[in-house]
């Protein structure tokens, strides 16, 4: 063993490399280190442990910041390699293009490489979309007249653009116009313009500038009802003096009113009071009526909006339109006769039965079968498909 000892090579003259490891050895074995006799040094294995995992953690901190910088590296080397060909771009100007022949497979896979990608832009909302669309406003025209439909087109624009230009129709400012107009089917002439805000001045003012454009063309006045509870039966809505001292007594004109009606039927006269349907030209002061109320005779009614019924035709009873703009042959809902039913000869009232319905079971009409009812029921299957969107066969 002494022997082995002495053999042991002398000190090395250069310096190991520095590293934490080596480092913390060399504390540990140099010359303050407590040696024995025979110079030997006794380490504790807890120490010795240590040792070797702080060298493993800083082994791994070293690998992680290589990775680190080759990653920068991989950026910052295409940078600069773009940095320079824009240098010798500047310096040689740009390359002559070459005219080599290329072969179908390679431009069928380039054009594939270059075509199939996600878009970098997002389509237009629905909403955008829809303000793109010119809007229209369905103008009505008489029905005994048929002399409209041979009025061209260009001739009804150019007439209705006269017309608002006479009126300085305008919307913030801008000038309203017609950009075009087709005849329906219906006989109705449909005028087409830019956007929603004038589409609703229009049809606000559709009453004005309507007649203008042709004598045939009709448009009553855009209106909003509110309904009166606890009225007077005595009250009589067809005297103009009752109409003026309804308007005073609430703040408002007599011509702000476009109709004046009793909700239901005012024959009989076996209840005292009744609702009354006001139906105003103006939007704000129908508002202002239902929540402020009315006044009649110095007593106060309550109010509230009024909801029309869905549109039938008192002429022909389908349902869709009103029996003024009616293009149908008349149709008496009590005996099936040409005749509206209000001019029926065997007198009004006394309607039981469908005359819809029963010309549907005689033809055979699937989901029609029972005539218990009349035109005007919510059992009618007509009234019913026509609610629900559905479609029967011809009435």
């Amino acid at each position: 063993m002494e022997d082995l000892e002495v053999q042991l090579p002398s000190r090395p003259s250069t310096k190991p490399p520095a590293s934490s490891l080596h480092i913390i050895l060399t504390k540990a074995f140099g010359e303050n280190a407590k040696r024995k006799a025979n110079g030997s040094i006794n380490l504790d294995a807890g120490f010795v442990e240590l040792i070797l995992d702080l060298s493993a953690n800083n082994k791994r901190l070293i690998q992680r910041l290589e990775a680190t910088v080759d990653q920068l590296n991989a950026k910052v080397d295409p940078l600069i390699e773009q940095m320079a060909e824009f240098k010798n771009f500047m310096k040689t100007g740009p390359k002559p293009a070459t005219n080599a022949g290329k072969s179908f497979a390679s431009v069928a896979s380039t054009t594939l490489a270059n075509s199939i990608h996600a878009p970098t832009t997002r389509p237009p909302t629905k909403q955008v979309l829809a303000s793109l669309k010119p809007k229209r406003v369905i103008i009505h025209s008489n029905p005994a007249n048929t002399t409209l439909k041979d009025v061209p087109s260009g001739a009804l624009v150019q007439k209705a653009n006269e017309a608002l230009l006479g009126l300085d129709a305008r919307v913030n400012g801008k000038a309203i116009a017609i950009r075009g107009a087709s005849m329906l089917p219906s006989g109705d002439v449909s005028f087409y313009t830019k956007n929603r805000a004038h589409q609703k001045w229009l049809m606000d003012n559709k009453h004005v500038w309507s007649k203008a454009v042709h004598p045939d063309l009709e448009a009553t006045p855009s209106t909003w009802s509110v309904m009166a509870h606890g009225i007077p039966k005595s009250f009589d809505v067809s005297k103009s003096a009752n109409l003026a001292l309804l308007a005073s007594e609430n703040s408002f004109q007599v011509t702000d009113l476009a109709r004046v009606r009793w909700m239901g039927s005012n024959e009989t006269l076996t209840k005292k009071a009744g609702s009354l349907v006001l139906a105003f030209t103006n939007k704000d002061l129908a508002l202002q009526v239902e929540k402020s109320g009315i006044f009649l005779n110095y007593d106060y009614h309550r109010t509230e909006s009024f909801k029309p019924r869905p549109p039938q035709c008192f002429k022909c009873l389908k349902m869709g339109h009103f029996g003024r703009w009616c293009r149908e042959p008349a149709r008496c809902a009590k005996c099936n006769g040409k005749h509206p039913t209000n001019e029926c000869p065997e007198g009004i009232g006394g309607v039981n039965t469908c005359v819809l319905c029963k010309e549907g079971v005689k033809n055979k009409t699937e989901g029609v079968g029972n005539v218990d009812h009349t035109p005007f029921n919510m059992v009618c299957p007509y009234k019913k498909a026509w609610f629900e969107k559905k479609r029967l066969p011809s009435q």
